[in-house]
């Protein structure tokens, strides 16, 4: 099933996308570390436009995901959750952590509500991803005071 789906998805980079989706905004521009770019993006394209996307980045140890978006236009068809079932396809077999857009609340929810759908946690402290994170890179990833969740890996 998920492979059906990949045949409308690719991955892309975050600057490419940027310049072809109106109203797409950079993962620094919404408020997240630059600590995490580069960023790769499962894009869904109907024909040559681009209708949704959301991103991860392999760190080494863990993938870093989120920063989601859905033409306004072309919410409610479903390809948020195209794109994030894909996103999954592609990000198997690490742990996996996001943070949550301190700019958007509509976001926060839908990450929250996603995040413990899958059985992941919030992340309180460094205890919760020392297991596969540096303090370094934690401090870098929280410093800024943004929440984060843990996802299972898959």
């Amino acid at each position: 099933m998920w492979f059906d789906i990949l045949k409308s998805v690719e991955l892309m980079a975050e600057s490419s996308v940027l310049s072809r989706m109106e109203g797409a905004k950079s993962a620094v521009e919404k408020g997240y570390p630059a600590f995490i770019t580069p960023l790769r993006l499962v894009v869904k394209k109907e024909g040559e436009k681009l209708v949704a996307y959301t991103s991860f980045s392999d760190l080494g140890d863990f993938f870093f995901v989120g920063n989601s978006y859905t033409a306004p236009e072309e919410q409610g068809k479903g390809y948020f959750s195209q794109v994030i079932n894909s996103r999954r396809e592609y990000t198997r077999g690490k742990p996996r952590v996001t943070l949550l857009n301190p700019k958007n609340e509509r976001a926060i929810s839908t990450t929250r509500t996603i995040v413990r759908r899958e059985g992941g946690k919030e992340i309180q402290s460094y205890d919760d991803v020392s297991d596969f994170m540096s303090e370094e890179d934690y401090k870098a990833m929280f410093s800024t005071g943004l929440k984060g969740f843990r996802y299972p890996v898959l």
